[in-house]
């Protein structure tokens, strides 16, 4: 059996709270002994409501917060096992994008130099420079749009170009934390249906969080349904969404009476 590439193993994270007076204390558990692997090339969806933890497994995952207990392994190595020189050498191979296209850019700065920021440590500009137009391309971009300002872009192309930061070091992973969530619908099946071509042009594995589960249902090969901070029921995309397990995967349903909004209006149009 090939090794997943990516394992999240019995991950727990709490928060420790103070009250208004500062003294009293309590903990939130914001994540609660989740475990999940993806298979390279795979989209596993994690979908739940606000609040559920499925954001806070995506920061751990990238190691921009650290678990309370339990391990992330990329290729067999657990992350926070590593040094800080280490883990930012790792970094290349996990890449994020996050909800807000906008407040992900730095205004101040040009997209060419944005979209170079993941090759910071690299010297030869004139390569960074190619790099940087092969990118814009690859998103749906010119590569004069390099020398424009974030925004000169709408939010649908600024999401572009956020993308296309995130694939400049050639990641094996992607995680996207409500990647679409911000845009309209229109735009929305535009930066799906690119995410898409992506994985398939470049073999991106993904970890695509969203609360929405249309999204999910167009873009997931298998989906992990988020409660209270556990994993409640987790399997083939087609399986959770039209026969679910679990309770409160129903009552997810219940509540979206535009589920396959998207799938469905694909399938008209193809």
């Amino acid at each position: 059996m090939t090794e997943p590439l990516l394992e999240v193993k019995h991950l727990t994270r709490d928060y420790l709270l103070r009250s208004r007076d500062g003294f009293a204390r309590q903990s939130l558990r914001a994540v609660d002994d989740v475990s999940l692997s993806v298979a390279r090339g795979e989209v596993l969806g994690i979908v739940g409501e606000s609040g559920c933890g499925k954001s806070t497994l995506a920061r751990i995952v990238m190691a921009l917060d650290r678990p309370t207990a339990g391990e992330v392994l990329l290729e067999g190595t657990s992350l926070f096992t590593l040094g800080a020189a280490e883990l930012r050498r790792r970094r290349r191979d996990f890449q994020m994008v996050f909800q807000d296209p906008y407040g992900s850019l730095d205004p101040r700065h040009s997209v060419g130099r944005i979209i170079a920021e993941p090759l910071h440590l690299e010297s030869r500009a004139a390569t960074i420079a190619d790099r940087v137009a092969a990118a814009l391309e690859s998103v749906g971009l010119k590569a004069d749009d390099a020398k424009r300002y974030p925004h000169e872009f709408s939010g649908g192309q600024r999401q572009r170009i956020a993308i296309a930061r995130a694939l400049m070091t050639s990641p094996k992973l992607l995680v996207a934390d409500e990647a679409v969530s911000a845009l309209d619908l229109s735009v929305q099946a535009q930066i799906l249906q690119l995410l898409m071509d992506l994985k398939r042009r470049n073999g991106l594995t993904m970890l695509f969080i969203s609360h929405n589960l249309g999204v999910i249902e167009e873009i997931a090969d298998r989906v992990g349904v988020m409660y209270a901070g556990k994993l409640v029921e987790i399997g083939a995309t087609g399986e959770v969404l039209h026969r679910p397990q679990h309770a409160y995967t129903q009552r997810l349903l219940d509540a979206e009476p535009t589920l396959d909004m998207i799938g469905r209006r694909r399938r008209v149009t193809a």
